[in-house]
């Protein structure tokens, strides 16, 4: 069936944070002593972000006691360094993500290079753009500022949908906003889990964008730029 509209995933998919995530975690490590390779960061991030969606969709992590938070966030950081190879002592994990966060604060969105032309090539196709992430904040604003609020038909979020994906509900909202049948529309994203999965149950075309090259084996389209994106749509 012919494509009508295309949704997209926003952190790692159309978005990333300012200074970028590996260069902080690059500036954490070194106030502890530690070097560590920024490429192989990005394949540590990438494998802890994966943790981290898993993990909020068995319990959302805001929603968990301090002490499961600090947990979670000690594995999350443990992860990065030994994806990274760094050689890095016992019980270190927490303090260096203690300071990611202090050298987060601050931190705002930008676009990656690719955004713009590839969302320029859907209109071109005449396809509905919609965006559905679970972001709880008021995204709308950041879209105005980043030059995509007139390239981004329908926003769609936690508050708006009452539900976060993976779950069926926040994808069926967003294809009634769209007013397209399952089969007419495709979710691209970058976590196999929450956005792969969670589209393929709403019987929508999932597309993985691995821009970090860390889901070699993945059972759907898989794409490393969104200006692959317009060449694989069905």
């Amino acid at each position: 069936m012919t494509t009508k509209a295309v949704f997209l995933d926003w952190y790692n998919t159309l978005a990333r944070y300012d200074p970028p995530t590996e260069s902080v975690h690059e500036a954490a490590c070194r106030s502890y002593g530690i070097e560590v390779d920024r490429q192989m960061l990005l394949a540590g991030i990438a494998e802890a972000d994966h943790y981290f969606y898993q993990e909020n969709v068995r319990s959302r992590v805001d929603k968990r006691l301090p002490n499961e938070q600090v947990e979670l966030y000690t594995r999350y950081e443990d992860i990065v360094l030994k994806r990274a190879g760094a050689g890095v002592p016992q019980g270190m994990a927490l303090p260096i993500w203690m300071k990611v966060r202090e050298l987060s604060r601050g931190s705002a969105f930008v676009l990656f290079d690719d955004v713009l032309p590839a969302l320029e090539q859907l209109r071109k196709r005449s396809l509905i753009v919609g965006l559905i992430s679970n972001i709880t904040q008021d995204i709308k604003p950041v879209l105005a500022q980043l030059g995509l609020i007139n390239l981004i038909d329908i926003v769609v979020g936690p508050k708006e949908a009452g539900a976060e994906k993976p779950e069926l509900k926040i994808f069926a909202y967003a294809l009634a906003q769209a007013r397209v049948e399952p089969a007419e529309a495709v979710h691209v994203g970058d976590q196999c889990h929450v956005d792969v999965a969670g589209a393929r149950n709403a019987g929508m075309q999932p597309i993985l964008l691995d821009r970090f090259h860390v889901h070699a084996d993945v059972d759907c389209i898989r794409i490393r730029t969104l200006l692959e994106l317009a060449a694989v749509l069905p």
